[in-house]
């Protein structure tokens, strides 16, 4: 799938996974040899994850990001939201990390904290969460805009949620 600017709403399916994107929002499941890391862990390596992985935002994704969004988000403005839903390897289901069995929603505004961006932006704030669904693991992250925002972006953001749909490959 490609990461063009939608018009108009669609549904994203590719590696098991759908998602509904909104009108005028931007989106794409890929699954590639990675993007660039600054770790070079046994599970990430330096290029990254190259299990699927999903992106959907409020904003034109820029064709090269990091699996989290890196290079994405310091694009948000104070009104803008991105999600990323990364796979892990089948067996981090079985860690403590992924012991949630399912994705938790509806997101609430609580559960954002400025300390959870993966990578510092003045005034936003984030969201993460572990869980393992049909025998595969992943991490949710969402990045807000703006934390001040948090009551008004939060229901924006698990509107996208509540259309995921995650299957056996």
């Amino acid at each position: 799938m490609t990461g063009a600017r939608v018009a108009a709403a669609r549904t994203m399916r590719a590696h098991g996974l759908s998602v509904q994107v909104p009108s005028g929002w931007d989106g794409s499941i890929t699954r590639g040899e990675g993007d660039p890391s600054e770790l070079d862990a046994d599970d990430v390596g330096v290029l990254g994850t190259s299990n699927p992985v999903l992106h959907v935002a409020s904003f034109p994704l820029p064709a090269v990001r990091g699996d989290y969004g890196g290079g994405a988000v310091e694009r948000m403005r104070a009104t803008d939201v991105f999600l990323a839903l990364v796979e892990f390897d089948p067996q981090a289901g079985a860690t403590p990390l992924f012991s949630a069995d399912h994705l938790q929603r509806p997101l609430r505004s609580a559960m954002f904290d400025r300390s959870t961006m993966h990578r510092p932006l003045v005034g936003a704030t984030g969201h993460q969460q572990f869980f393992h669904t049909h025998g595969r693991a992943f991490a949710l992250y969402v990045a807000l805009g703006a934390h001040r925002m948090r009551s008004t972006l939060v229901p924006r953001a698990d509107r996208v949620l509540s259309t995921l749909r995650i299957s056996t490959r």
